[in-house]
């Protein structure tokens, strides 16, 4: 198995998490999201269900967009969304393979005013757990 080629050094790392200190978390406070954490498990399950989804309706996923969001409970939490992409042309555009039909990816743009599809579960996963509610 070959190395990934987008991994970076715990060195670059701290420098991220230093700048999101400064930047972000001084505004914000120390409640503020510092990490979302999802089970490999959760994740393993999500990316083969998404891949099944668009598989059966000929549609290849060419990445995955990790959204900031708020917990919609409080507003005062970030979390992270995640939503598939495909390529079309050269941009990377979001869909919902589970109400995509054949060939025809159902971006979020055009079912986001769909009141049907926008009410029931389709391909977007969120509950991760926040930190630092759940930090030591």
């Amino acid at each position: 198995m070959s190395i990934p080629n987008n991994l970076i050094s715990l060195a670059e790392f701290l420098e991220m998490k230093k700048s999101y200190d400064v930047s972000i978390k001084s505004k914000l406070g120390n409640q503020e999201t510092q990490s979302v954490w999802f089970s490999f498990e959760n994740l393993q399950a999500y990316f083969t269900y998404i891949e099944k989804q668009a598989t059966e309706k000929n549609i290849k996923v060419s990445g995955i967009r990790f959204h900031m969001v708020t917990q919609t409970k409080d507003n005062k939490q970030l979390t992270l969304a995640l939503t598939p992409t495909f390529e079309s042309v050269t941009k990377h555009i979001d869909f919902d393979p589970v109400h995509s039909l054949k060939e025809q990816p159902a971006t979020l743009k055009s079912i986001e005013t769909d009141k049907d599809k926008v009410g029931e579960t389709g391909g977007i996963l969120n509950r991760g757990v926040l930190c630092p509610i759940v930090c030591p």
